[in-house]
């Protein structure tokens, strides 16, 4: 009676001593997966499951989330933020595996990272317990030493620079007198704050260039802003505007055209002095041609040769 008691005292004392026998024989390929992805990445694996004891045994493959402070916690999609949970990500078979002794079976697992997923480091495990049903394995898990897989995940900030050019244009086509008013329209479809810069470039009706005036933009994320620049005009007549832009890390570029025309009044002025003088020149010789095809006809006088 004393032994028994004894006996009784050390299980109550020590009550998982026995819990951590394997009392099945499972083998799992791999054992640990380290990755590094952005949000949007998908990664495809194959796991190998092998029985390698003597009874059927019913597998199912539980994922577990590690807390910074060690602690595993089951997976429950409803309670978590899908944006920050490896648990979310992982795809694989949550139903019981049928699986004889000494087969082996491979599964698909998959990593699907969030779209929104937050940068860090995030860690998981996939435990292959046993048992009659799932609650019985989730019991299992939780008390025996069991194959699995540890997957490690570090998420980069996946930060897309890209502004597009909406609109350039200046003010009006035609000037008489300057400033030059240009108006540069861009948006940013990208994911963070973007800036660039570079010069909008003049050139005359030539070709050549006559001039440039620095540009400089800065647009945060998801929004569309308007630029306006003035130029003193160096040239007269039709005057092209190309507009060359940079920015982000990658160097992207941005470039346009445009064409206008400035007459100042003086210019304009003796314009139309020249063209009513050439209409006058050309309305004289029109008039010189006509009378010489067609000359006066002189009237001579008529004598009555009639006596009264």
């Amino acid at each position: 009676m004393k032994k028994l008691k004894v006996l009784v005292f050390f299980l109550l004392l020590f009550p998982t001593t026995f819990s951590f026998s394997q009392p099945i024989d499972l083998f799992v390929s791999p054992s640990v997966i380290d990755e590094k992805l952005f949000p949007r990445d998908l990664r495809d694996y194959q796991v190998l499951i092998k029985n390698n004891g003597k009874n059927l045994v019913y597998v199912y493959p539980l994922v577990f989330e590690i807390l910074p402070d060690g602690k595993r916690i089951l997976h429950d999609p409803y309670k978590v933020d899908k944006t920050q949970s490896l648990g979310s990500w992982i795809r694989i078979q949550r139903s019981a595996i049928e699986l004889w002794p000494q087969k082996e079976i491979k599964i698909p697992l998959s990593l699907d990272i969030h779209p929104q997923a937050k940068s860090g480091i995030y860690h998981s495990v996939i435990v292959f317990s046993f048992g009659s049903s799932l609650p019985e394995a989730t019991g299992n898990a939780q008390n025996f030493r069991l194959p699995e897989i540890l997957l490690n995940v570090e998420v980069k900030e996946n930060l897309i620079e890209k502004l597009q050019l909406k609109n350039f244009k200046a003010e009006k086509n035609l000037y008489l007198s300057g400033p030059i008013k240009l108006i540069l329209e861009i948006e940013n479809v990208g994911n963070t704050k973007t800036e660039g810069e570079g010069e909008i470039y003049f050139y005359n009706k030539k070709g050549k260039e006559i001039d440039s005036i620095p540009v400089k933009i800065s647009l945060e994320e998801g929004t569309t802003k308007k630029f306006e620049f003035s130029w003193e005009p160096k040239s007269t007549g039709q005057i092209k505007a190309r507009v060359f832009l940079e920015y982000g890390k990658e160097k992207r570029e941005i470039q346009d055209a445009i064409f206008f025309t400035f007459l100042p009044w003086k210019t304009l002025t003796l314009l139309i002095a020249l063209i009513l003088i050439l209409l006058l020149i050309l309305i004289k010789l029109i008039n010189k041609k006509f009378f010489e095809q067609f000359p006066e006809k002189i009237l001579k006088p008529v004598i009555n040769l009639r006596k009264k």
